[in-house]
């Protein structure tokens, strides 16, 4: 009797085994990698957004404008069925503007600064400031990420794009576009049959 307790614990350990049994591949193996979801990591984010940033520069530099940009980041659009957060990708775009000499100025921030301003130019503020040193930028970044998902060889592959505009304010005209495009291979859910 305790032997069979003993062959039944070490079936259903040798069960319990198989279906946890990953199918990852080590990055250096395949640069798409299998995901229980398939949402965009904050590692691929932060490469998106110095890919975005050296590109940008070099928009810039190439147009001979270099010195003293001020663009505005408009939040990111999440255009997908994942709670991806866009947070992420904006701040590390923001910081890595930031480290090549370009300025940006958080749009969702301007009604909290208005608002600020308007109380300290009401009198009651102890000090008062310049309601006309707000910088105005002449260009934006507007980006958006979007999902496909399909089938590859009985694989499920999620793929997120992230899509990047840099336009002018004054004439819409996208200045500089591109994209990333980050794909993973979904894990097979293993059915356990009790």
């Amino acid at each position: 009797m305790k032997s069979n307790s003993v062959a039944a614990v070490a079936v259903s350990a040798l069960l319990l085994l198989f279906s946890c049994k990953t199918t990852s591949k080590t990055l250096k193996e395949d640069t798409r990698l299998t995901a229980d979801t398939g949402s965009l990591s904050r590692h691929e984010m932060e490469a998106a957004a110095e890919f975005f940033g050296q590109a940008i520069h070099n928009s810039f530099s190439q147009k001979g404008v270099i010195k003293d940009i001020f663009v505005a980041l408009l939040p990111t659009k999440n255009d997908t069925t994942e709670q991806i957060p866009v947070a992420i990708l904006d701040n590390a775009l923001v910081q890595n503007l930031s480290k090549l000499g370009i300025f940006t100025v958080r749009t969702e921030d301007r009604k909290a600064a208005l608002t600020e301003l308007q109380f300290n130019l009401s009198g009651f503020a102890g000090n008062t400031l310049s309601a006309g040193n707000m910088t105005s930028p002449n260009y934006f970044i507007k980006m958006e990420i979007t999902e496909n998902m399909f089938r590859n060889n009985n694989d499920r592959i999620m793929e997120h794009t992230i899509n990047a505009e840099l336009r002018s304010v004054e004439t819409q005209i996208v200045l500089w576009g591109d994209k990333k495009t980050y794909q993973k291979k979904l894990a097979k859910q293993n059915k356990v049959i009790w």
